[in-house]
This record gives C-alpha cells, structure tokens and sequence, in this order.
C-alpha cells in the first residue's frame, strides 16, 4: 500500500496514516488496544519519535519536536 490508509490489527490496535510499500512511514496515529496511543513520525514501519507525541492510558505524556521547530516558532524564522 502506498497513500493514506487505516490497518486494525488482530490484537485491536489500530493505526492510520500514510504508507510506503506497505510499511508505516510518515506520519500517523496508532491507537493500542490498552489504550495507549502515538501521534508522530513513523519510518520504515517504526515510530521514529523524533516529532510525534505519546500518550498512556494513565494520563501521562511524552511529546518531542525537532529542534530546528521548536526555534522556528519561537523566532518566526525557519
């Protein structure tokens, strides 16, 4: 699969977001069955986690942005 498109796995985990020859590259939203769930920056099939957040079940949070962003935003220049 190549574009935008939604997998549920047999173990109810779900992700949706962009596909390159079938793997999860780009970025996408993956809701685990235990309630846990990532937005971000996947490669190859792998969360690359260098711009993507995660959340668990419990309320707590790990978010990262690139750092060239983070200046960006901060000084309006890129």
């Amino acid at each position: 699969m190549d574009g935008i498109g939604t997998y549920t796995g047999s173990n109810g985990d779900t992700y949706r977001g962009q596909w390159v020859m079938n793997m999860k590259h780009g970025h996408g939203l993956k809701h685990f069955s235990n309630g846990d769930w990532y937005d971000g920056e996947w490669r190859r099939g792998f969360q690359e986690g260098i711009n993507g957040k995660y959340k668990w079940k419990n309320g707590n949070q790990y978010a990262r942005a690139r750092v060239e962003q983070m200046i960006g935003a901060s000084t309006g220049a890129c």
